[in-house]
């Protein structure tokens, strides 16, 4: 009886010590902002699996910018990591409305990410983003394949002019998206919309672009004109109209035009 009470003894502190040698390896803290950069596919968001249609995903850049994806609209900011400490700030996104559980999944992933404050690489090619606690936010997976492509994001309103007078045929009209950052520098145009005026004002404009090059410290305005039929310019806007600011509006914003003599 004594030998059988050892054998088991012997059995039971064998198999304790190969269950601890097969414990799940520990996630490992990001330290590098390397091992952030890529794209991340959106797993779960607040303990909640992200809705596999969506497909939500994180743009980690190496300069610092921070674009994706909500599953319903595109998103950008910027992210910095310093003394393992993730921060992301100053998002934008655009506004599109669409069905009650994704206007949710976006609500609890904006909430999350402005929780941030380290992110892990558990097994697997995986991603936690956690809070201050150490409480996961959300959880993603490495995209290996290249990025798919995104759907541009849009400006849009009416551009118009005080004069009562009537527009003739063959008008051009030009509205473009321009980066102002640099007051040393002509202004980079990021999208552009042209079109040949046929009607008369409030006439309706959309620009699209790509939100990946929209940085949230940089400057952007929009810019209109009217060349008429003989491509002379005849009408322009005459102030800065800024936009894609925080809480900016990105539909119904009205240009005004200023006639040239």
């Amino acid at each position: 009886m004594r030998i059988l009470l050892q054998l088991l003894s012997a059995a039971l502190v064998l198999a304790l010590f190969n269950s601890s040698c097969k414990q799940t390896p520990a996630a490992q803290t990001v330290h590098s902002p390397t091992e952030l950069v890529g794209e991340w596919s959106i797993q779960s968001i607040l303990g909640t699996p992200a809705s596999a249609a969506s497909q939500a995903y994180l743009r980690f850049a190496e300069d610092g910018r921070l674009s994706g994806s909500t599953g319903l609209n595109q998103i950008s900011g910027s992210w910095i990591l310093e003394a393992n400490t993730l921060t992301i700030s100053q998002l934008i996104s655009t506004l599109k409305a669409g069905p009650a559980d994704l206007m949710d999944q976006e609500q609890r992933l904006l909430k999350a990410l402005s929780r941030v404050r380290g992110a892990q690489l558990p097994p697997g090619g995986s991603l936690a983003l956690v809070g201050q606690d150490g409480a996961t936010l959300a959880e993603g997976l490495r995209r290996e394949s290249p990025a798919q492509s995104l759907q541009p994001a849009t400006l849009s309103g009416t551009v118009t002019y005080r004069e009562r007078m009537a527009l003739r045929a063959g008008h051009r009209l030009t509205v473009e998206l321009h980066d102002v950052s640099r007051a040393d520098a002509p202004a980079i145009v990021l999208g552009r919309s042209q079109a040949i005026v046929d009607g008369q004002p409030p006439l309706a404009y959309e620009i699209s672009f790509d939100p990946t090059k929209i940085h949230p410290r940089s400057r952007y305005s929009l810019r209109a004109t009217l060349h008429d039929a003989d491509g002379k310019l005849a009408w322009t806007t005459t102030q800065a109209y800024l936009v894609l600011r925080p809480g900016a509006p990105k539909t119904g914003i009205e240009l005004l035009l200023e006639r040239l003599p």
